[in-house]
């Protein structure tokens, strides 16, 4: 047995007790020892060294951090030893005694690291971050808390089987993160006591044991037992069965359990539990609902066998329409989840969002070693795969490259060229299954800014985009988004290989305000490299394909972006990235194509920092039209502006807009902010900021000028026949995504968490005070065979609408609203707040809080459900759980009614919907 001591020294032990061997350091060993498989012993001391022994005291070798350690060391799966320092820094030493790599962090790490059996290392630091790294050293995800309070992580991180990690903090709270160490998936905060704010900290190790039992020791003198997958304490047996005593004389459970549930959450779950409220089919409010109807899980299944299957049918659309309605909230949920934290890169982001649209996709990578002359030899290869040859001119410009670019950059740009040919070339492979005439149609009949309303050439052109190989494009884009990955960094918000530049690149990189420090015409476009300067940008007036600007990297400055790709030019060039490093920047042009344009191909635009402003006009901003679009704009406080078919819209294809912290706008026409056409997925992602939604405005409603269309804000919209037999095409998925802030999300027909014709339109609000305004058909509103989903996880919400709305469903369809806390308002005036048409499944839930729902009397509101005779029936539910609450119309607080027999109402001061 080996240990340290606060006297310097390191001690074995005999297994008789008695000293086999000392060592004397010079600094504090306050750390347990750690053991090689071959039984070296690992040892840190506060004097900044690593020391090794053998199994008899010799010392092998010292490793000199340079910092104080407290933590003890951990033995990687290779042998390796990781350890952090007080100076911020965590390392891992070969069994050799050589450093293999180092990682800096953002303060003291004061706790032990963990290794897992792949080599991936998770620690924290006293500061704001929790981080994972690769074997080799990269970051690959991280969690990084909110406030200005550091988090103080002390205690060494526990992994469980499936890589969920949990650790404690000196601010009293448990932890534990996903396997990627990306988000947080259970959260328990300790008492204060007297001993002040950090007396319930947690420094000791936490243990887990077989049953999912955590135990945390506590600096309070306090050893507490939580629920590993809840963080919730565990109540014992005699705690259970004296609640049940005190329960039995009781002649009203329901009304007298409401007011023992107002006690702290360890009784009211005990009460929960006896009598009967717990989750799936145990006694749900949801299920008390079913059962009041006389309705079944099953029955709310939608039969859509009187319209044929077209070929454009997604799966999702397909499993929540026809199978399993009442999922809804929670695969929107997990889609949500999986997007914003799982994904943590900008492929990943485009593959997930792919695979809703049905097309799959493995993770690829590209890489290529270069020469001494990396930018030169990209240009070369990519003249010689189009047979072009340079021109004199060109020649002895390339050889100036070197003594203007430094070797970061210019690999940085050679990669992104050469991935940008190679996502043209599988571009090609994907169209050539096409004739010439089809390709000459897609090419250019598409565009048509009025392609969606056109109804005449719409199924002749879904039947040509159906012969693309899709997934070839999005494997040109996923190989795009590799390098872009690689370049920024994964999960950081820097450029990595510009800071890795140094000041070797920049000061080759003059700062001359206007100026362009490279530019070269290549077959596949323009590339530019920008200075630190105000630099301007713009496609020429009469442009040749060569001389469209394909690939802009900007080092700084407050720039303009006047550039666009021309309709023209699609069959000669489908890549374009513009990365931006610094700088409140103007993106505006007034033609289409621009900003993160991936249409017919795979277009990026990426900004890094500063307040932008963005204007395009269709198939712009994050539009994926038989291609890929993305638009990523890691922070300052952005506007967003562009026509039709923008700001995360797919057709055939991907598109995606990230906006990653400020206070942002965002104004479109139609067809925008989350839009899913024919076999398209389109993601909006804002993550933190007190956000603005607009849509609609300029194109008026057939049946209600001068009201007009949306179809934006997470929207699925697909073509509907009128008549059995006629042509149609199943619609798209649109998924909005917004984390944090006070938003507002402005509507008019159609729109906010609607869906129309086999579409599935989703929004997932996590936190904020937001309202929500539109007119009709929107706000959780599936319309003729359609998916309709919102889900508000906290904040004092207020939702407003005319009718069809607010959890709605209509004809054949399935609209599901659920706000998860706070206090809020919902007002409609007809046909809204869980009410349903013929055949068709709504639902307004409610999780908690002191709500009102006001609605005009004498119209199908708050839970009312129609039924056809001569088919079947509906099932319209509002169900709210917990608050004092005010109803205006048909519902009451602590009551349950009937609207039809297929209309039920619910509401409890306790108990759990069903639905979150």
């Amino acid at each position: 047995m080996a240990f340290g001591s606060d006297d310097g020294k390191v001690y074995a032990l005999r297994t008789d007790g008695n000293l086999a061997w000392s060592y004397q350091t010079d600094g504090w060993v306050s750390s347990s020892p750690a053991a090689s498989v071959a039984g070296d012993v690992y040892v840190c001391s506060y004097d900044g060294g690593l020391y090794a022994f053998d199994v008899n005291g010799g010392l092998k070798w010292r490793f000199d951090a340079g910092s104080q350690i407290f933590a003890t060391p951990a033995v990687g799966p290779d042998g390796g030893i990781h350890f952090g320092t007080l100076g911020g820094t965590l390392f891992k030493v070969s069994p050799d005694g050589s450093e293999a790599w180092r990682f800096k962090a953002d303060g003291a790490i004061f706790g032990s690291c963990s290794v897992d059996g792949d080599g991936y290392v998770r620690f924290g630091t006293i500061g704001h971050t929790f981080y994972r790294l690769s074997p080799s050293g990269e970051l690959t995800s991280s969690y990084v808390s909110g406030g200005s309070t550091p988090v103080y992580y002390v205690s060494s991180p526990l992994l469980d089987v499936n890589s969920s990690t949990y650790v404690g903090t000196l601010g009293r709270c448990v932890y534990c993160l996903n396997d990627i160490c990306s988000r947080i998936t259970m959260r328990y905060e300790m008492e204060k006591t007297q001993l002040g704010s950090n007396g319930s900290g947690i420094y000791g190790s936490i243990v887990l044991d077989s049953t999912g039992r955590l135990y945390v020791p506590c600096m309070n003198g306090q050893l507490y037992c939580l629920e590993s997958r809840y963080g919730l304490p565990v109540v014992s047996n005699a705690d259970r069965n004296a609640l049940s005593r005190e329960l039995a004389p009781q002649s009203s459970v329901y009304e007298d359990v409401a007011a023992k549930l107002r006690t702290p959450r360890p009784m009211a779950i005990a009460l929960q539990a006896e009598i009967g409220l717990g989750p799936e089919g145990s006694g749900t409010l949801l299920d008390e609902a079913m059962k009041m109807a006389g309705y079944s899980y099953g029955a709310l299944a939608i039969d859509p066998s009187p319209v044929a299957r077209d070929p454009y049918r997604l799966i999702l659309v397909d499993y929540l329409l026809t199978q399993e309605p009442a999922q809804g909230p929670a695969v929107l949920r997990q889609l949500s989840d999986e997007f914003e934290f799982d994904c943590s890169t900008l492929q990943a982001k485009i593959l997930k969002a792919s695979s809703m649209a049905d097309v799959n996709v493995e993770p690829v990578s590209f890489s290529h070693t270069f020469g001494d002359k990396p930018l030169e030899e990209a240009i070369r290869a990519v003249y010689q795969r189009h047979g072009v040859a340079l021109t004199f001119d060109q020649e002895a410009k390339l050889a100036t490259i070197n003594q203007t670019i430094g070797r970061n950059i210019q690999e940085a740009m050679g990669l992104l060229l050469l991935a940008m040919d190679e996502a043209m070339r599988l571009r090609d492979e994907a169209f050539a299954g096409l004739s010439a005439s089809e390709r000459q149609d897609i090419f250019y009949d598409t565009m048509d800014p009025n392609f969606i309303s056109n109804t005449s050439p719409l199924f002749s052109m879904f039947a040509v985009y159906n012969k693309v190989d899709r997934a070839k494009i999005v494997r040109g884009a996923a190989l795009v988004a590799s390098v872009i990955d690689s370049l920024l960094g994964a999960g950081r918000s820097g450029p990595g290989w510009v800071v890795a530049a140094g000041a070797e690149d920049r000061t080759k990189v003059p700062s001359v305000s206007g100026d362009v420090v490279f530019s070269f015409e290549t077959p596949i476009g323009s590339l530019i490299l920008g200075g630190d300067g105000e630099t301007t940008y713009r496609t020429d007036f009469e442009p040749t394909p060569e001389s469209v600007p394909t690939l802009i990297v900007d080092l700084g400055g407050d720039d303009n972006y006047y550039s666009y790709l021309p309709q023209d030019f699609r069959d000669n060039i489908c890549a374009q990235v513009t990365i931006d490093i610094s700088g409140n920047d103007t993106y505006r042009t007034s033609h289409d194509n621009a900003q993160g344009s991936g249409n017919l191909g795979v277009g990026f635009c990426i900004d890094l920092s500063g307040n932008d402003y963005y204007k395009a006009g269709h198939y712009s901003q994050g539009a994926g039209w038989g291609g890929v679009g993305v638009l990523c704009d890691y922070s300052g406080n952005d506007q967003y502006y562009a026509d039709t078919c923008c700001q995360g819209a797919g057709f055939m294809g991907v598109g995606l807009l990230l906006d990653r912290g400020g206070d942002d706008s965002y104004s479109a026409d139609e067809h925008a902010q989350a839009f899913g056409y024919i076999c398209g997925a389109g993601v909006l992602n804002d993550t933190s900021g007190d956000d603005l939604y607009f849509a609609g405005g300029e194109y008026e409603h057939q049946y209600e000028p001068p009201r007009t269309t949306s179809m934006s804000q997470g929207y699925g919209f697909g073509v509907r026949l009128h008549y059995v037999g006629d042509p149609h095409a199943s619609g798209g998925v649109g998924l909005l995504i917004d984390s944090a802030g006070d938003d507002t999300f402005i509507s008019d027909f159609f729109g906010t968490a609607g869906a129309y014709w086999f579409g599935l339109g989703m929004l997932m609000n996590r936190s904020g005070n937001d309202t929500y305004l539109s007119r009709q058909y929107s706000i959780a509103s599936g319309i003729h065979l359609a998916v309709g989903l919102l889900v508000d996880d906290d904040g004092d919400d207020m939702y407003v609408c005319r009718s069809l709305s607010e959890g709605c469903a209509h004809d054949d369809s399935v609209g599901i609203l659920v706000d998860n806390a706070g206090d809020d308002v919902y007002l409609a005036q007809d046909f809204s707040q869980g009410a349903s048409s013929p055949r068709s499944f709504s639902a307004l839930v409610d999780n908690g809080g002191n709500d009102m729902y006001w609605a005009m009397k004498g119209r199908l509101n708050q839970g009312e459900g129609r039924y056809d005779n001569a088919r079947k029936t509906s099932f319209s539910l509002l169900l709210d759980a917990g608050g004092r609450d005010f109803y205006q119309l048909m519902g009451a607080d602590n009551s349950r009614w009937t609207q039809t027999i297929y209309g039920v109402g619910i509401d409890s001061e306790f108990g759990d919907t069903g639905l979150h």
